[in-house]
């Protein structure tokens, strides 16, 4: 468990970009405007900065967190035995590990909810369920580098998505309808704000890959990078939303940002929207591979259980959710179910870390000065 990781299995500072990038922006790219767009209106995008500094103070946080640890304990896994010892911390460590995989089975299933309304509605899920798990189960026993590479490929996907989005609908959007600003209560921006922080679910899987990165002074930078510039292309599609809806049209779309790419036309395609879904497809095994192998790591650090073993209980706990969430009520439901779980992962036991590894950096025995070697004395 306290074995530092060999440099075949780690990737480049640069990587820490891409990992970062996809565990903050997922499936909830679609439909996030209209979640918080009907808290806060056309001053949602205050409600989005406000989740992107507790996003940078989080990174933050977490970073303090894994320099105080001994060497070859840099991870989740460690760290929870470390500061509530053998059972409670193994028991964080199995409850993190089934959040990863509820995550990642929450965007599966929205991805295809998303396929089967707006595509292909008589569509029987089975076969692309099966196909994008056997490709899941692939890409996460390649490794670490190959869940790396992937994530590159769902960046790079994502973000000629956006552009591509920004040119083609610059001219049909209207900039008054941003006016007028600052017309909500503080309570609700301060909701919203809950609201939008939700879609960065993902960022504490850091504390799991973590050990896996080359450098790591280096890769800090490029943490931070991947917030902002994932924060960019939140607020770019929220602006966009809001200079192309109204607020009220807004509330009533489900998936606000499919209903802007219906529009666009292109030479000998009518329907865009069927190739933006296909290439999110690698961005959705960019997310929730990331998500399993990080449930993967976790399960083999605490419990000593072999990567395609615990791999294998993940595939099978996929499927049998398949048979359980079947209705778009449930879908929901699990959703609300994520979300809660991840506020008290996230927001609430980070900084509970934090002060502990802080307060145990000052206050170990090490760090106080004996009174004898004092020359005051």
């Amino acid at each position: 468990m306290n074995r530092p990781v060999s440099d075949k299995f780690t990737v480049s500072p640069i990587h820490m970009f891409f990992l970062i990038y996809v565990s903050l922006v997922g499936i909830g790219m679609m439909s996030f405007q209209h979640d918080i767009v009907s808290i806060a209106g056309s001053d949602a995008w205050m409600a989005t900065l406000l989740s992107l500094l507790v996003v940078f103070v989080l990174i933050w946080m977490m970073f303090r967190i894994l320099e105080v640890q001994r060497p070859g304990e840099e991870h989740l896994a460690a760290i929870n035995r470390r500061y509530f010892g053998k059972f409670l911390g193994m028991t964080l460590n199995i409850v993190f590990a089934l959040y990863f995989v509820m995550g990642a089975f929450y965007a599966f299933r929205f991805y295809l909810e998303v396929i089967q309304v707006w595509i292909f509605p008589l569509m029987n899920l089975w076969p692309i369920s099966l196909l994008i798990l056997a490709l899941a189960y692939y890409m996460v026993t390649g490794g670490f580098q190959t869940v790396a590479a992937i994530c590159f490929w769902g960046a790079v996907f994502m973000l000629i998505f956006v552009v591509s989005q920004v040119v083609m609908v610059f001219p049909y959007l209207h900039g008054r309808n941003l006016l007028p600003v600052y017309v909500h209560q503080t309570s609700e921006l301060i909701q919203a704000s809950r609201t939008m922080s939700q879609q960065f679910l993902g960022c504490e899987m850091l504390l799991v890959f973590y050990p896996y990165i080359q450098s790591r002074e280096k890769s800090r930078k490029w943490a931070y990078w991947a917030v902002a510039h994932s924060g960019f292309v939140y607020l770019l599609v929220l602006f966009i939303s809001l200079t192309y809806f109204t607020p009220n049209q807004m509330e009533e779309l489900l998936w606000p940002t499919l209903s802007i790419i219906s529009m666009i036309e292109l030479p000998l395609m009518q329907r865009t929207e069927y190739m933006v879904l296909t290439l999110w497809l690698v961005k959705l095994l960019a997310n929730i591979g990331l998500a399993i192998w990080a449930s993967c790591q976790l399960l083999k650090k605490d419990m000593n259980i072999k990567p395609r073993v615990g791999l294998g209980w993940i595939m099978g706990i996929f499927i049998a959710l398949m048979f359980l969430v079947t209705k778009p009520n449930q879908l929901k439901l699990m959703s609300v179910l994520y979300n809660h779980i991840g506020e008290y992962l996230v927001f609430l036991f980070i900084p509970l870390l934090f002060i502990l590894s802080q307060a145990l950096r000052i206050w170990k025995p090490g760090n106080k000065k004996s009174t004898a070697d004092d020359p005051s004395t």
